[in-house]
């Protein structure tokens, strides 16, 4: 279920029956009413349709389409829980992002099987840190979508991605830092052991 102060600009306004219907406000812009009930997939098809047409997402010649990768992407980059990301990784992130949006952006993300995301990230095989970007940025945007009521299932559980031939100890990217705070919020014990680690300048990779 989606929560309020992750959707920017969803604000409840009371009717004069005395019930709460939201709408989509932003200063300068022609007020949007999101019908169905808060969260619900009628409410978040409408809230996609309704930033996306604030703020364009081009893909092609075609402005992003509700329900799709590129209008998701434009949710969570338009989040709470992006915004309050540190400045590099939001960064990091943003950059594979438009790729992934240029790239796949006109795809339902409900209808993404296990099967798509195979086959999105074994096309680039050819080069294993593209496709290991591209893999963690989908389990993101899984994760947000989940969240926020518009998917049901994470498609990218259990699918990997070619191996990067790295001899010795290899160091984590921003890319690997923004995916393991994706799946480690704030106040669970591996976010804290992670954090502490990162002060005192431990290493965070691992051995191959």
């Amino acid at each position: 279920m989606a929560h309020a102060k992750k959707l920017p600009y969803a604000v409840p306004i009371a009717g004069r029956d005395g019930k709460l219907r939201w709408y989509y406000r932003k200063r300068g812009q022609k007020d949007v009413r999101l019908p169905g009930l808060f969260g619900s997939p009628e409410f978040m098809a409408a809230y996609a349709a309704a930033i996306s047409k604030q703020e364009p997402i081009e893909v092609g010649a075609k402005r992003a389409k509700a329900g799709t990768i590129a209008s998701i992407i434009g949710l969570y980059l338009a989040s709470a829980g992006f915004a309050g990301l540190a400045a590099e990784t939001c960064r990091t992130r943003r950059n594979i992002m438009e790729r992934l949006r240029e790239e796949h952006g006109d795809k339902p993300i409900a209808l993404i099987e296990r099967k798509h995301v195979k086959a999105m990230v074994d096309a680039k095989a050819a080069t294993p840190t593209a496709a290991r970007n591209l893999l963690q940025m989908l389990r993101v945007l899984m994760a947000f979508a989940i969240e926020a009521g518009i998917c049901r299932d994470d498609p990218t559980i259990g699918v990997t991605h070619a191996k990067i031939k790295i001899k010795g100890h290899a160091t984590w990217e921003e890319a690997d830092i923004a995916a393991f705070e994706a799946y480690h919020p704030i106040g669970t014990k591996a976010r804290l052991a992670f954090a502490l680690a990162l002060l005192s300048a431990a290493p965070t990779g691992a051995h191959n």
